[in-house]
């Protein structure tokens, strides 16, 4: 909010009137001169003012400069001490002005909305929330939308937005929106032509969610028949908190309990992950009743642990946030 010269200039001359009143020598003669400067930018003191903008709070310097004279000798007045007329020389006063308004107008409250845009505000950073498939509410323009949960802003949405690489899947679990890629051993992709890595070169399914979102990674396999006899079992390392994993050759019972394996169902409709799996189990971990990923554990079955002596099998289970988790054990 900008002051007008006429009222700081008022104000001066008020607080000026005020100080210098008392009784005067009435065989004088006194002429006084008021002085306010502004400058024309519009910078008042520390502060700055243009358009559309207001300091939410701002002090105002106006210097007041009177030249009372008696005859042929030139004195002072202070107007904001009231310091007698008889001091010699000439000093400045200051009124102070304070301006209290609602504060500064960011860029975005002048950002027109557009009404064909589904979501408000528009032109949203990376990982903000979206909704509109056709990308107005990023920055980006790329908005990765996960049925079920919520969509994304992201700097891709297929391999060919991407120059070199691949287009990186989101994480909906921890809201991370999707990112381009150097083909790099794990990173996403759609095809094996942006895997960049000669021992990783293969883009293998790492997790699908039916009707959800299908992660593909580049990787070292994406069935047994991609691995070298000495390590014959294409297995899935998991990462859960990311929301991706990678596939990897493996020998024969390398897999520790607690870390992944293969669902996929060999001649005998058993987990072909058995193989690859230390305990010799690969279990299926069911994650919130919509997918299920291959853990190696204790057991796969009541059976298995009735082998053991024992009675039920307890499958395993995964923490989705945390990324824990905690394999089939019996009991």
């Amino acid at each position: 909010m900008r002051i007008g010269l006429p009222f700081v200039a008022l104000t001066a001359l008020f607080i000026l009137s005020t100080a210098c009143g008392g009784d005067q020598d009435p065989g004088s003669k006194t002429t006084t001169t008021l002085t306010a400067t502004f400058p024309e930018s519009g910078t008042f003191g520390e502060g700055t003012t243009s358009a559309g903008s207001d300091p939410t709070s701002m002090t105002t310097p106006t210097t007041v400069t009177t030249t009372p004279t008696t005859g042929d000798a030139t004195t002072a007045v202070d107007p904001t001490t009231g310091a007698d007329p008889s001091l010699p020389d000439t000093i400045s006063g200051t009124v102070t002005t304070e301006v209290d308004d609602t504060g500064p107008v960011s860029d975005s409250e002048f950002t027109t909305a557009d009404p064909n845009c589904g979501d408000q505000p528009p032109n949203q950073p990376q990982n903000s929330v979206c909704s509109d498939p056709s990308g107005c509410g990023c920055a980006s323009n790329k908005c990765f939308i996960v049925p079920f949960f919520n969509g994304s802003c992201g700097e891709c949405l297929e391999d060919a937005d991407c120059d070199g690489g691949g287009c990186t899947a989101p994480n909906p679990i921890q809201g991370v929106g999707a990112v381009c890629n150097n083909g790099e051993a794990g990173a996403g992709c759609e095809t094996s032509a942006v895997c960049a890595d000669p021992n990783h070169d293969i883009c293998a399914e790492v997790l699908d969610v039916p009707g959800i979102i299908t992660v593909s990674t580049c990787s070292a396999c994406a069935d047994n028949s991609d691995c070298p006899a000495n390590a014959a079992n294409c297995t899935p390392v998991y990462d859960i908190a990311g929301f991706t994993g990678v596939f990897e050759c493996v020998p024969d019972g390398f897999v520790p309990d607690g870390q992944g394996c293969s669902l996929t169902p060999d001649n005998n409709d058993d987990p072909l992950g058995d193989e690859a799996c230390a305990s010799g189990s690969c279990g299926a971990a069911d994650i919130m009743g919509v997918f299920m990923i291959g853990v190696c554990g204790e057991c796969n079955s009541d059976a298995d642990c009735q082998q053991l002596g024992l009675d039920s099998c307890d499958p395993p289970q995964i923490d989705i946030n945390s990324g824990d988790v905690f394999p089939a054990t019996c009991f």
